[in-house]
């Protein structure tokens, strides 16, 4: 992330997905709370960005739109490496959001496809369409998912 990034949001960019380091960086200062973090988020929301997901590591992601937000905390899982994660994270986004155009369903191949890249070398198809069925059909029950809907 750079200060370029907050010049760059007039156009309107689909999705941003900053790390919590790389959120606090561009906007030079220390986030305490997940309400600090949401507040932040729904600023750069405003600024024109459509959809923010900042990736909290070991703590999962939360996603940020005009509508809704929604905290993913992460399944218990071995790690095997988070190199690629967030890159694997918005191609899984950028992927379903073409092809259904909702943000939830996007958000929940985001979170497939980033949990898919920490815990394996290689993954299949199946495993994919498994992981995405489970996070669509019983969202907050198996991904422990809990949704705020802003007011």
């Amino acid at each position: 992330s750079s200060p370029y990034l907050l010049k760059l949001l007039k156009y309107q960019p689909l999705l941003i997905k900053p790390n919590l380091e790389e959120l606090e960086n561009l906007i030079e200062e220390k986030i305490n709370s997940k309400e600090e973090l949401i507040k932040i988020a729904n600023k750069i929301i405003k600024d024109g960005c459509n959809n923010i997901i900042v990736s909290l590591g070991s703590k999962g992601s939360i996603f940020v739109n005009k509508d809704i937000v929604i905290e993913s905390k992460a399944i218990k899982t071995e790690v095997i490496h988070t190199i690629g994660a967030g890159d694997a994270m918005v191609a899984g986004f950028i992927y379903e959001y073409q092809k259904s155009k909702d943000v939830k369903l996007a958000y929940y191949m985001a979170s497939t496809i980033a949990i898919l890249r920490i815990t394996k070398d290689l993954y299949k198809t199946n495993e994919i369409i498994y992981l995405y069925t489970k996070l669509k059909k019983r969202g907050t029950e198996y991904a422990n998912m809990l949704w705020y809907w802003k007011y």
